[in-house]
């Protein structure tokens, strides 16, 4: 398979033996599973163009856009992907965790310590997002009259562009609590534990894995006194978990 270019918008020179010839300023995925010295992992005749690699196009016709944003086994998909993410991120978390303790004193390395803590928060942040696209799905798969999109056409009726509508207490929103009940997974007033644990998720997706500080200090979780506190820590993903289970089961239901 061949590596794929994410960093420049520039097409890189290949020499003839299939190399990138000046590879410093770009950035490469490797595909796992060949050796380094077997060449073939290097762009193969489709990925160049006049002996350079091409930069892959990610522009989607709105058609396409339609078309995959309203099929719910597209959010499927990619839920299950974060999720599975999220579960490596997760080890990564666990072994520096583990790490950051001495096993003969059991006494622990602050410094480790808040390493591991940063990646628990990528790893619920991945979680919350995996919530998210369950959940979206959900709703598209119930309800595919409450989500809007917005469309431009020229005057021939071609469209040329699309975008989902911005409705923040709607579709369009990180709050996993709101979109778990408009997807009825949740009844309003009921599962406070869950509601708790999805208020907190949604903090993660807003900011507590993605930036050091909230945007708003005056918008952030507040626990509710419903669940232990591990459930935000090392005990996280046993109770993330069940619920993932089960929108993901109602989503390909």
């Amino acid at each position: 398979m061949p590596l794929a270019e994410t960093a420049s918008s520039a097409s890189v020179p290949i020499d003839s033996g299939g190399r990138p010839q000046d590879v410093e300023p770009y950035l490469f995925v490797m595909t796992i599973g060949r050796p380094p010295s077997d060449r073939t992992h290097w762009p193969s005749p489709a990925w160049q163009e006049n002996g350079r690699a091409k930069r892959p196009d990610s522009r989607m016709r709105p058609e396409e856009f339609l078309r995959a944003a309203t099929d719910p086994a597209n959010w499927l998909k990619k839920g299950r992907a974060l999720r599975a993410s999220a579960d490596a991120v997760w080890e990564a978390y666990t072994a520096r965790w583990l790490e950051s303790i001495d096993p003969a004193t059991k006494e622990i390395d602050d410094a480790k310590f808040e390493g591991a803590a940063d990646i628990l928060s990528n790893a619920q942040f991945l979680y919350g997002l995996a919530a998210e696209c369950l959940l979206k799905g959900l709703i598209l798969k119930r309800l595919p009259d409450t989500v809007s999109f917005t469309t431009v056409a020229d005057g021939t009726g071609k469209l040329l562009s699309a975008e989902v509508k911005r409705t923040a207490d709607k579709f369009d929103t990180h709050n996993l609590e709101k979109l778990a009940e408009l997807a009825g997974a949740i009844r309003p007033g009921e599962r406070a534990d869950d509601r708790e644990l999805l208020a907190f998720a949604s903090d993660c997706v807003i900011w507590q894995g993605r930036y050091p500080i909230p945007l708003d200090t005056q918008k952030v979780f507040r626990a509710r006194g419903k669940l232990h506190g591990g459930a935000f820590y090392h005990h996280f993903r046993d109770w993330m978990d069940p619920l993932l289970d089960e929108f993901a089961r109602e989503l390909a239901g």
